[in-house]
């Protein structure tokens, strides 16, 4: 026997084995590549979501299966005008057994309560939503919806008190401090001075986490001093008993010189002074325009059937554009 021949065979043998191992380990990795790549691959798709809203909606979420129906996870949309929000999300954050063709969702006006789910025009319940990829939405009514609602408050200021200024998350943004200075509208007969002010609830979290303090100027040393903790959503009309220290600053004009109007297209500052600051405000808080007087009439643009809040150095004022 040829001992140089067996093991030849022999190796032989083994070198094709290994051979057809190797082949079925590149065509099982060949199929992994194939079929189970794409398929992670389509769970990071964006996919857009348009709806169309009742006038006058304040805000709109999407809460769904992705989510489980958590309405506290909703979704808030961004709006593009009065009646168009808009999202795009990503359903490689979805839960994992949500893919697009098994996805359910459905919009509210707010995340705290089903309350404020989408109805149907009757108001009996809507069916849940499945996506069209390039379809509008249209939510056909609220029962019950989280409208742009500005409620005036009272708060009430040690004697003295000559300005009042108002900051804190009151409307879903955080107002800087000497941004949003207040109307005074009376004096008590004990003295002590009234301002008024403006919240908006709907911009309520759902804890009702809303917070917001007064100073007597426009810096924290003036803050107020008693009571020491902030102001809630409950407290409608507040009292500040002592401040920290009261701005005693007169303004070099009369709040009754300066005119803050609209019209259906504008609104409309006159009889500032040179060099006078006028700021202009969404409803949000957020500030849209900053204006500094060469003492001429100023004349914003605004959008129709939105809320503004324009403030001078020394007179504020909330205005609605019909």
């Amino acid at each position: 026997m040829n001992i140089f021949v067996e093991n030849f065979d022999l190796k032989f043998l083994v070198l094709h084995h290994l051979l057809k191992l190797m082949k079925k380990l590149i065509v099982s990795a060949i199929i992994f590549l194939i079929l189970v790549v794409p398929l992670q691959c389509l769970k990071a798709t964006d996919l857009v979501f348009n709806v169309v809203v009742p006038t006058s909606t304040n805000q709109c979420l999407i809460v769904g299966n992705f989510v489980g129906w958590n309405i506290v996870d909703a979704k808030k949309c961004s709006k593009i005008d009065q009646t168009h929000y808009r999202i795009i999300l990503n359903d490689s954050t979805w839960n994992d057994s949500v893919t697009i063709s098994n996805l359910k969702y459905l919009y509210l006006s707010h995340p705290c309560d089903w309350m404020y789910v989408e109805r149907a025009k009757d108001g009996n319940f809507t069916s849940e939503r499945t996506y069209e990829e390039g379809v509008n939405d249209t939510v056909a009514k609220w029962i019950e919806g989280y409208y742009e609602e500005i409620v005036p408050f009272r708060v009430t200021t040690p004697k003295g008190t000559r300005h009042c200024y108002l900051y804190g998350n009151v409307y879903g943004q955080n107002i800087p401090v000497g941004n949003y200075e207040l109307d005074m509208i009376s004096v008590n007969s004990d003295s002590t001075v009234v301002f008024l002010a403006f919240l908006a609830p709907n911009y309520l979290t759902c804890d009702n986490t809303i917070s917001y303090r007064f100073c007597s100027g426009p810096g924290l040393d003036y803050d107020q001093l008693i009571p020491s903790a902030n102001f809630g959503s409950s407290d409608v009309n507040p009292v500040v008993y002592a401040w920290k220290a009261t701005y005693t600053a007169v303004n070099q004009q009369s709040a009754s010189n300066v005119s803050i109007s609209s019209n259906a297209s504008d609104i409309i500052i006159d009889g500032t002074e040179v060099n006078d600051i006028i700021n202009v405000y969404s409803i949000t808080g957020l500030k849209i325009r900053t204006y500094k007087s060469v003492g001429e009439r100023i004349v914003f643009a605004a959008q129709k059937n939105e809320i503004y809040f324009v403030t001078t150095h020394c007179k504020s004022a909330k205005i609605v554009v019909k």
